[in-house]
């Protein structure tokens, strides 16, 4: 304990007796005992057994004072040797010394090996689109009436002629209905146009009038739309249907026109047109088919695939051996002839 225990000790200090009360245990605590002498004539020590008065005080600071300025060393606990005091909760408690932990190999997730067959690799074409006409009543021939006067007394006959067409094709679906003529194409293509303009307009029907004369094409001109993109590129497969159809300046009228004449059109190409008939017949409510002139070269295949044949002549020509001809044709192949569109001048 050094100097402090020696200054300590020269003092005037009396040992008070201690009441015999047993041993403690450690965590209980007591009162202090009554001391002999009045608590005013003394300090006690709480942390030792010794009691200091207060006079013998002033005596061990000042013999303190003349030491030297080092810090003195003060041991803390009881005697040397003596076994630490514990909490009752952890006085010789053993600690237990648990398993330890046992760490188990990660495991490794293996990445797949790479094939090494290298990709097929992917054509890429490119096909630019023409700028398209935009649909414009003025660009329409006045020669539709049925567009231009639905008023007129023609128009009228052409709604006349729609319900008979209409009767013979009364069921759910849509009906193909190919027009043929022996000469006079020019008429057959306004007839056509006329009567599909009517029928747009009656009942907002989806119609599509298919150019398939390629010798004389005239629907493309006669209603102001492009005539190509169309029919060749859509059986060569260089565009696709939504860009082969024009619109027109009809609402729900639509052309699918015949193409590039220069585009050449191989067998197996020609091969597609039932599938494209087909798909077609899905998109719209009505397929009018301006037919080549019959004998030519696709009129017979345009009629087989149609639900009805009809004829379109001029009056003066009903009795004559080309048209007689024509008709026996038509039944001969047991194509559906179902009528004759007359026209006649003034």
């Amino acid at each position: 304990m050094g100097r402090t225990y020696d200054a300590l000790s020269h003092s005037r200090v009396k040992r008070i007796a201690q009441p015999e009360m047993g041993p403690i245990p450690p965590t209980t605590i007591y009162p202090l005992a009554p001391a002999e002498t009045p608590v005013s004539e003394a300090r006690l020590l709480e942390d030792s057994d010794f009691v200091v008065n207060v006079e013998s005080e002033d005596t061990a600071l000042e013999e303190l004072g003349k030491d030297d300025q080092s810090v003195p060393y003060i041991e803390v606990g009881g005697p040397k040797g003596s076994p630490p005091l514990l909490s009752p909760d952890l006085a010789n408690t053993p600690i237990p010394n648990p398993r330890p932990l046992k760490l188990e190999p990660a495991s490794v997730q293996l990445l797949p090996t790479p094939s090494s067959t290298a990709p097929t690799p992917v054509a890429v074409g490119f096909f630019p689109l023409s700028d398209r006409i935009v649909p414009d009543p003025k660009r329409v021939s006045r020669d539709l009436l049925a567009f231009h006067q639905p008023d007129h007394g023609v128009s009228g006959q052409y709604r006349a002629m729609l319900a008979g067409l209409k009767a013979q094709h009364p069921g759910v679906g849509c009906p193909l209905l190919t027009f043929t003529t022996v000469g006079h194409v020019t008429d057959a293509a306004r007839v056509i146009l006329n009567v599909a303009i009517t029928r747009a307009r009656e009942e907002n029907k989806r119609i599509l009038v298919i150019e398939a004369n390629h010798e004389q094409p005239l629907l493309a001109e006669l209603i102001g739309v492009n005539a190509q993109p169309g029919m060749r590129e859509l059986l060569n497969r260089t565009v696709p249907m939504s860009v082969a159809i024009q619109a027109t300046a009809q609402p729900d009228l639509y052309i699918l026109p015949p193409g590039d004449p220069d585009l050449p059109v191989p067998h197996e190409a020609e091969e597609r047109l039932p599938g494209v008939v087909d798909l077609l017949r899905k998109r719209f409510d009505w397929l009018l088919v301006n037919g080549p002139e019959w004998g030519s070269g696709g009129s017979a295949e345009w009629a087989s695939l149609g639900d009805a044949v009809y004829l379109v002549v001029r009056h003066d020509q009903w009795d004559s051996p080309e048209v007689e001809a024509a008709h026996q044709a038509i039944v001969q192949a047991r194509n559906p002839l179902r009528g004759y569109v007359t026209l006649r001048a003034g």
